[in-house]
C-alpha cells in the first residue's frame, strides 16, 4: 500500500509540474506578443493627414487653411515597424470639421484604425448685399459687392458671381452685409399671363411659328401653358426669351 501511495504521489507531482510548465510557457508567449502603449509620431502623421486632404479636396491650395488636427496619440500596439495610411470618408466635401480614418500597420499588417479630425477653412469670393433690399425689389449692380468669406460658415447656395444675381428680384427683405443666397431671389418672369407670344416649333431643319396667349407667368427655361391663337388649342411650351416660347418634341 505504501508503495502504491508513493507511486501515485510521484505521478501527481509529474502532472503538476507539467501543468505549471505549460502555464509558464503560455504566459511567456502572451507577454511576448502583447501590445505596448506607444506615442504616435505627431508631426509626420499630421503632415500625412494634411497632404491627403490637399490631394483630394476640390479647392485651390492657396485658398485653404487646414488646422486643429486631432487624433489619439497614445495607443497600444505590438512591437514592430509602424506605418500608417489616411483615408477620407466617402462623399467628404472637405469643408469645415472633417473626419478621416487613420489606419495603423505594424510590419505591414493592419493592427488598428483610429479617427482623425481636421478643420478645413476655404476662403472664396461671395456676393454680399451692401444696402437694404426690400421684398420683390430688383437687384442692381450698386446693391452688391464681392467679399472674401470662409465657405465653411456659409450656406451651400451662397452666390459666387455678381452676374448671377443681377436683374433678379428678392424673395424677402435683405439687410446690408448679408451673403446673398440663391433662395433669396427669383428670376423675373419673361412672360406674364395674357401676354401674346411667338410659339416656335422645331423639327430638324423645319421651323414652324404661330401666335399664342400665355396662361401663366414664367422665367427663362420654365414650362408654361400657352393657347395657340389659330387652333385655340392649349399646349405646354418652354420660355426661351421675352415674348418667345418653344415647343420641345
Amino acid at each position: 500500500m505504501m508503495h502504491h501511495a508513493s507511486q501515485r504521489s510521484v505521478a501527481w507531482q509529474i502532472i503538476a509540474s507539467g501543468i505549471v510548465f505549460a502555464a509558464a510557457m503560455l504566459l511567456s508567449a502572451t507577454t511576448a506578443g502583447s501590445a505596448e502603449s506607444i506615442h504616435l509620431p505627431d508631426e509626420p502623421i499630421e503632415k500625412e493627414i494634411e497632404a491627403t486632404i490637399r490631394s483630394r479636396m476640390p479647392w485651390k491650395n492657396e485658398d485653404v487653411t487646414i488646422g486643429d488636427i486631432r487624433f489619439d496619440k497614445t495607443v497600444a500596439l505590438p512591437a514592430g515597424r509602424l506605418s500608417y495610411r489616411v483615408v477620407p470618408n466617402r462623399g467628404e466635401d472637405f469643408l469645415g470639421r472633417t473626419l478621416l480614418a487613420l489606419h495603423l500597420f505594424v510590419d505591414g499588417k493592419p493592427v488598428r484604425r483610429l479617427w482623425a479630425h481636421a478643420t478645413i477653412s476655404v476662403m472664396a469670393d461671395v456676393v454680399t448685399v451692401i444696402r437694404p433690399l426690400g421684398r420683390h425689389q430688383r437687384i442692381e449692380r450698386a446693391d452688391l459687392a464681392l467679399q472674401r468669406r470662409d465657405l465653411a460658415a456659409l450656406s451651400p447656395d451662397a452666390v459666387g458671381r455678381i452676374a448671377d444675381a443681377l436683374g433678379n428680384r428678392t424673395t424677402r427683405m435683405i439687410y446690408p452685409h448679408t451673403v446673398l443666397e440663391s433662395s433669396m431671389m427669383v428670376s423675373p418672369p419673361l412672360v406674364s399671363r395674357g401676354d401674346v407670344v411667338k410659339i416656335v416649333a422645331k423639327s430638324g431643319p423645319m421651323i414652324i411659328t404661330a401666335a399664342g396667349t400665355v396662361k401663366e407667368p414664367g422665367g427663362k427655361g420654365d414650362r408654361v401653358r400657352v393657347v395657340n391663337m389659330d387652333s385655340n388649342r392649349a399646349i405646354t411650351a418652354r420660355v426661351t426669351g421675352p415674348g418667345t416660347v418653344q415647343v420641345d418634341f
